[in-house]
């Protein structure tokens, strides 16, 4: 009795999933909130280990390109960061991560304010990746449009193995890996270094960084267990080439404008996190407990500013899961979270001298700093407790019922009374229910249907970042709210084709939308009336012969404003910028040891990239405001080797092999029309992995 409530004050749910990788040889553990399969929402887990073979694993875009409903626009900007849409939600952000929420061996990538950085996200640590599409506030809070749950290897076998690798490719690209992983006794435990270095594809674009994560489990008895994932990232300098307009991205793809370099635009991080977990697993009732702490420090000159931003954050997430009789379940937890910025800014007076005389690992010191224009302390609280019951009928039927209620308070310290005193404070606070029905029909089919709502808050950055240049947060700035219906579909036959599709529709009230005023780099936000998306998703994964899979992936998105008038400019019917209406994935890979390899097509059709869908004033070329449709090829061969206790890979790998000039990503709404981040022609790359140990 005493265990079991402790258990409930605990909170977990464990399970493990066998890697089919044989050069790794690691289970992933996985602890989702919702750990019945037969959930009704459109869930997809993705194996890392195969999808990213032979693979940099460098961008997201690698290991979501076959989900459907996911877009990863890998920027080729290391100082901004892929941006992942799901349905739409996303195309916001600037920089990191908006309206998702992404998590780490159950640790929160994702910020109290709902922001989200994918730096201490290593994918050559990553098993699994488990994506939620749609709206998820319900169980996660502050997710608009998902939920992308990594979990790190573990070994499957006991002994001690490493593994270094490196690679080396285009454009001065240059990483060297080790991953050492054991298992002895109860203890399991894996530790991963990447040491990283490239030049970039465009001019100002010299990136380094290095980073280590630490997974570990220890198994207490035969219902407890111990978990620590723990990371660290360091990068003195990731420049930052900016965005160009339509006829410099298409002639000069490489180009980055003067004024961009001689005001250094640049970043360097120094970020440490880490998390323990205590989990109880039992007969009807499971539980698990994460403290976790986030220690992060940013220097990021931007062209009008330089700014100067260190971060402590930390977390408590508690929850259990209990089965009864007839077919009832409960899931219920809290989450508790805190974040404290010491945000600091001052005017960019730019490089001295000549800016192309200054090397890489320096620029971000010697940009000099103009008069201080910002000096606050920002604090952000959250408290969200929730509660999902499931009920097994008859007939294979499940009925889920859920709800989340998000508090959060943001709170703003002017540390520059001089020019007035704009400290202040807001609550914002929402509860977020959600209701679905799915129904089994054999052994692999389902059927679902569920009503969702989210609740977005606007990030302390977007909230900082006021159109008058005053200081405090902007009074203006109100939280998204999204409603969702879906009807969903997934199965597989008894061979080797899985399948799944979904019909959805949303509408998002008070939007959350950038726009720039000057060239001074600076985004800011308002709130754009209400949004609607439609959509259509579907993908298939078969095997025609033994040893080939075949991936395809649909999506089509219709997202418009509804209600937008800024300025008094009815934007009302637009398209939303910087979300495709149809992206297409076909890839066909080979997995039969010991040769391997895949060649894939990825699609993606025109999409605007600004609210008005075209020239502001109706005069010029509307092609200046539209990113041009593309396809994309890329293909990677490998071979595995095996000599005594030593295995060994060797691959090689062309991305967009045919040349195609396209644009990895846009920013929306850029001033100056400089909405296009340009992405690499033709890039061939070459890494070898070796396997010393195993095991005993």
């Amino acid at each position: 009795m005493i265990t079991y409530f402790l258990a409930l004050i605990l909170a977990a749910w464990g399970d493990e999933a066998e890697s089919n990788d044989d050069l790794h040889q690691t289970i992933t553990v996985t602890a989702p909130r919702s750990q019945d399969n037969r959930e009704p929402r459109a869930v997809v887990v993705v194996d890392a280990d195969e999808t990213l073979r032979g693979q940099p694993r460098l961008s997201m875009r690698e290991a979501m390109r076959g989900v459907p409903g996911v877009m990863v626009h890998n920027r080729h900007n290391l100082s901004q960061g892929d941006r992942i849409t799901i349905r739409g939600i996303g195309a916001r952000a600037q920089f990191g991560v908006r309206g998702l929420k992404l998590l780490m061996d159950g640790i929160p990538l994702t910020m109290p304010d709902g922001q989200a950085q994918l730096n201490n996200l290593d994918l050559t640590a990553v098993g699994t990746i488990r994506v939620l599409r749609g709206p998820a506030s319900s169980l996660y809070g502050n997710a608009s449009g998902g939920v992308v749950e990594a979990w790190s290897r573990l070994p499957v076998e006991r002994g001690i193995s490493a593994v270094p690798s490196a690679l080396s490719g285009a454009d001065g690209y240059r990483s060297y890996r080790l991953a050492v992983s054991g298992y002895t006794g109860d203890f399991r435990f894996q530790v991963n270094g990447t040491r990283h270095r490239s030049d970039g594809f465009r001019d100002h674009a010299q990136a380094r960084f290095d980073r280590v994560n630490l997974a570990m489990m220890q198994t207490l008895t035969d219902r407890w267990s111990l978990s620590l994932a723990a990371n660290s990232y360091d990068a003195p300098y990731l420049l930052n080439p900016s965005s160009l307009n339509r006829a410099d991205a298409e002639t000069r793809p490489r180009y980055a404008r003067g004024f961009i370099v001689a005001r250094g635009a640049s970043k360097a991080v120094d970020q440490q996190q880490a998390g323990l977990t205590l989990r109880y697993r039992g007969a009807r009732l499971t539980a698990e407990t994460t403290v976790y702490g986030v220690r992060r420090e940013l220097i990021n000159p931007i062209p009008a500013r330089v700014i100067d931003l260190d971060r402590d954050a930390a977390g408590l997430r508690t929850m259990f899961r209990t089965e009864w009789n007839h077919g009832l379940s409960l899931s219920a937890g809290m989450d508790m979270e805190s974040m404290r910025d010491d945000r600091r800014e001052f005017l960019n007076l730019g490089l001295p001298g000549d800016p192309a005389e200054v090397p890489p690992s320096l620029v971000i010191d010697s940009v000099i700093r103009g008069e201080r224009q910002l000096d606050q302390i920002e604090r952000v609280r959250n408290l969200g407790p929730f509660v999902e019951l499931n009920r097994d009928f008859s007939a294979g039927w499940l009925l889920t019922l859920g709800a989340r209620y998000d508090y959060f308070r943001f709170q703003v310290d002017d540390q520059l009374p001089a020019d007035g005193d704009d400290s202040g404070r807001r609550t914002m606070n929402r509860l977020s229910p959600m209701l679905g029905l799915s129904r089994q029909f054999g052994e692999n089919h389902r059927v679902y249907a569920n009503l969702s709502t989210a609740f977005q808050t606007p990030t302390t950055s977007e909230l900082s970042n006021r159109p008058d240049g005053g200081g405090g947060f902007d009074e203006t700035l109100e939280p998204e709210v999204t409603r969702g219906l879906e009807l969903g579909y997934r199965g597989q036959n008894a061979g080797s084709v899985r399948w799944q599709a979904a019909l959805f529709a949303a509408r998002t009230d008070d939007m959350l939308t950038p726009f720039q005023t000057d060239d001074g780099g600076t985004v800011f936000f308002r709130n754009a009336g209400e949004v609607s998306r439609r959509g259509f998703e579907c993908a298939a994964n078969l095997a025609p012969a033994p040893g080939l899979n075949l991936d395809l992936a649909y999506t089509l998105l219709r997202v418009q404003f509804e209600s937008f008038a800024p300025n008094g400019n009815e934007l009302a019917g637009n398209d939303v910028p910087g979300i495709p209406p149809q992206t297409l994935f076909a890839g066909l890979s080979r997995r039969k040891r010991p040769f391997f390899g895949a060649a894939e097509v990825i699609w993606e059709d025109a999409y605007w990239a600004n609210d008005v869908n075209g020239p502001p004033d109706g005069t010029g070329d509307p092609a200046d405001y539209r990113n041009p449709s593309a396809a994309v090829t890329n293909i990677r061969l490998g071979l595995d080797l095996t000599r005594g206790k030593i295995t060994g890979r060797i691959y090689a790998a062309a991305q967009n092999l045919f040349n195609t000039r396209a644009n990895g990503s846009i920013v929306p709404n850029a001033f100056g029309n400089r909405f296009f981040e340009p992405a690499p022609g033709r890039t061939w790359m070459i890494g070898l992995d070796l396997r010393f140990g195993g095991p005993q």
